[in-house]
């Protein structure tokens, strides 16, 4: 019997600040100030690609007997954050001001297992894949924005998180983003075979954009805009291939869950003194959850008990 354990994780964490940090406060007497010159952007932009693959594969051969037990775990809990912290005072002048916090990719576990014998072949695999990052962008509160840029259709400030999206598409697992398993087994014996696959993929993104009590956000000539988009998917698949003479046994389990949380909150004010503040404020939050399950299973022998369950969750 052959055991193969596999672990995949990735923990980072990518910031981009001016001021204080979320966990500190800031204070009245000690601003945090940053002011471009003439047209010049103020950009504040944190992004993350991260894939996290986890892909053991096991080939075994036995007169008598052949057997296996491939286990593969992926899990993703990377951080992205980005802001203006409390009590910063943040001038574009004539430019325009923006922040992103942006993450990109996706969390994969592959199992793969062959037997071959003329006596008994079995083997068990089993692939769990977890993506559950978090994406902050957060303006503290008392903090100033303000920008003097003149345009109809310009984002003098621009406020945006992005969790596997363009603000446009929202990205999964056809292009090898979100959570991702599969597992596939392969066996054939003399006397019978038996093989158990499992299949567990969880996407649960925790997207969000916080704009405190207090903060002041001030662009008389253009627009502001503040959005979150958060893309949360799971796709998971197994195949089984197998025979035996006497006997085959095959039984397929396979779970996709999706979840995620996308939270865009505007708790400060636009304009000064009550004056226009933007020509156009526009406040957005969207969200796409999507599971996908598939099961293929070739099994053949004098006694063939077969047995699927795929099941989705969004």
């Amino acid at each position: 019997m052959g055991l193969i354990v596999a672990r995949a994780t990735d923990n980072s964490r990518v910031g981009a600040w001016v001021g204080p940090e979320p966990e500190a406060t800031g204070a009245s007497n000690n601003r945090t100030e940053v002011t471009a010159e003439g047209s010049g952007d103020i950009v504040i932009d944190a992004s993350l690609t991260s894939n996290v693959i986890s892909q053991p594969n096991f080939f075994g051969f036995g007169l008598l007997g052949s057997g296996s037990d491939v286990l593969s775990n992926a899990y993703q809990t990377s951080t992205v954050e980005a802001g203006i912290g409390a009590w910063s005072d943040v001038d574009a002048k004539s430019g325009t001001v923006n922040v992103g916090a942006d993450f990109a990719g996706g969390t994969r576990a592959d199992s793969a297992s062959t037997n071959l014998s003329l006596g008994v072949a079995a083997d068990v695999t089993n692939s769990n894949a977890s993506h559950t990052p978090t994406i902050l962008l957060e303006v503290g509160e008392n903090a100033d924005i303000a920008s003097t840029a003149d345009g109809a259709a310009i984002d003098a400030i621009k406020l945006q998180a992005r969790h596997n999206s363009d603000g446009f598409q929202f990205f999964g697992p056809e292009i090898g983003v979100g959570a991702i398993g599969t597992a596939e087994s392969t066996s054939f014996a003399g006397l019978a075979t038996v093989a158990l696959t499992r299949v567990n993929t969880y996407a649960n993104p925790m997207l969000t954009v916080d704009v405190q009590n207090g903060a002041k956000l001030n662009s008389p000539n253009a627009n502001i805009n503040i959005a979150g988009y958060n893309s949360s998917t799971s796709g998971a698949s197994a195949s089984r291939t197998g025979g035996a003479i006497i006997a085959s046994v095959t039984d397929i389990d396979i779970t996709p869950i999706s979840e995620g949380t996308t939270e865009v909150t505007f708790s400060g004010d636009v304009g000064l003194n009550g004056e226009v503040g933007a020509r156009n404020l526009t406040i957005v939050a969207q969200g796409d959850s999507r599971s996908d399950a598939a099961v293929k299973a070739a099994t053949g022998g004098t006694v063939n008990v077969s047995a699927g369950k795929a099941t989705s969750y969004a």
